[in-house]
């Protein structure tokens, strides 16, 4: 683990969107690394900006998850859900499913469990 903390930080900080997915992984959930979800966070962020969608799609998603959650920053619906859209847009299967969510249960939108269920079923095509 001290390795890989250590040539992913090498990489993310050269913008390397996998290694800063990886490093915001490790800091969410304290592997090799104290846990510190504002980290995560801030690694997250930097890489929704990454041009290949798969890696900014996941991005998104979780900065989706923890505006959602509180987890790190403070709890913010609005951004949760405007996260979740830019990480469907990019065909992120996680994000289609979190938004198809916060459909279903009316989380910052209207509840619409038609617009809930051609989330979800995007989410299964993948």
């Amino acid at each position: 683990k001290a390795e890989a903390l250590k040539w992913y930080t090498k990489a993310a900080a050269q913008d390397v969107g996998p290694a800063q997915i990886n490093l915001a992984l490790m800091y969410a959930h304290g592997e090799g690394v104290r846990v510190n979800p504002r980290e995560a966070f801030r690694l997250y962020s930097q890489a929704t900006t990454q041009t290949d969608p798969r890696i900014s799609g996941s991005a998104h998603n979780s900065v989706g998850v923890m505006f959602e959650q509180g987890d790190g920053v403070v709890q913010d619906i609005s951004l949760a859900l405007r996260h979740y859209r830019l990480s469907a847009a990019r065909g992120c299967a996680e994000g289609e499913n979190n938004l198809g969510k916060m459909y279903a249960k009316g989380l910052g939108v209207e509840k619409n469990m038609h617009e809930a269920i051609k989330w979800y079923k995007r989410t299964r095509v993948q």
